[in-house]
């Protein structure tokens, strides 16, 4: 090993410190980064950057584990219960489907390797500390996170059938009155060949939007196929489903800066859950 010269061992006392098994990993990627972050050109240094990976990885592994997106599977549903009551209070007018769907997505991100962790930097900006660690950290996690959205999607369909089961009841009871849904009219016929289409798109967007460009980009190309739309271009349907507010702002933003394509329906009809969702509300349709 090439021996070390005064400022590297320097640089790495300052970067060890005093930390021990009992610091709070959360403060020692703080303190960590923060010190990088002055180091400016010494950071070039390969020993000095190996090293500062390694430190912000096995911290970052701590942090994770008092994370609840993060929890195996069986902790994860031991604490769901709690974390939903949490949610609830935090965001107020929220359901749990609402939770459901910000939980799936954590898991997406992991699956899908675009999971960022910021680190608070006194007088400079956040830090993505992913950026400094392996390319398979995320590995050992995305197993668990796919059994966790299996969970999750279960939960969702528990919901939608009580859900059913309550509306039918109303059905049935002369006393009931319609919901302001099913007193719309079709809001845009130059879009939707009718209410009934409407209607079941916006169930669908409420319900199960959770990777936004995969979602509708199979809701888009199954209801083409199903002829339950007229015939408009992606764009057009993107800026009309944001007009109904079926979309929010962001998302049609994102699709317009980037012109992105709605992707086909074999690439977006790959998740077997995405495609049972469309199924659960739009089979059968009149």
């Amino acid at each position: 090993m090439k021996e070390l010269s005064h400022l590297q061992e320097r640089i790495l006392d300052e970067l060890y410190g005093n930390s021990n098994s009992k610091t709070d990993p959360d403060q020692e990627l703080q303190r960590i980064c923060a010190y990088f972050k002055q180091l400016g050109s010494y950071a070039e240094d390969e020993f000095i950057m190996h090293r500062f990976n390694k430190m912000v990885q096995n911290q970052l592994g701590l942090a994770l584990l008092s994370c609840f997106s993060f929890y195996w599977l069986d902790r994860f549903k031991e604490e769901y219960p709690e974390e939903l009551k949490c949610f609830l209070g935090e965001y107020p007018d929220t359901i749990e489907q609402d939770f459901i769907s910000k939980c799936i997505s954590d898991q997406t991100e992991i699956v899908e390797n675009t999971f960022v962790y910021m680190v608070n930097v006194p007088n400079e900006a956040p830090i993505n500390a992913m950026q400094y660690v392996e390319k398979d950290f995320l590995f050992e996690y995305k197993h668990s996170s796919l059994r966790k959205i299996d969970f999750l999607n279960d939960r969702l369909n528990e919901i939608s059938v009580k859900v059913d089961k309550s509306t039918n009841s109303q059905i049935e009871n002369p006393v009931s009155t319609l919901s302001p849904i099913a007193e719309l009219e079709n809001p845009d016929p130059m879009l939707f060949t009718s209410v009934e289409v409407y209607k079941k798109v916006r169930e669908f967007t409420e319900l199960y939007i959770v990777n936004w460009h995969a979602d509708y980009s199979y809701l888009k190309r199954k209801l083409d196929i199903m002829g339950l739309l007229h015939n408009v271009t992606d764009t057009v349907f993107m800026e009309k489903m944001l007009k109904l507010k079926l979309i929010t702002q962001e998302h049609c933003d994102i699709y317009e800066d980037k012109k992105q394509k709605l992707s086909s329906l074999p690439k977006s009809s790959k998740n077997k859950h995405r495609v049972a969702n469309f199924n659960r509300i739009f089979d059968p349709i009149d």
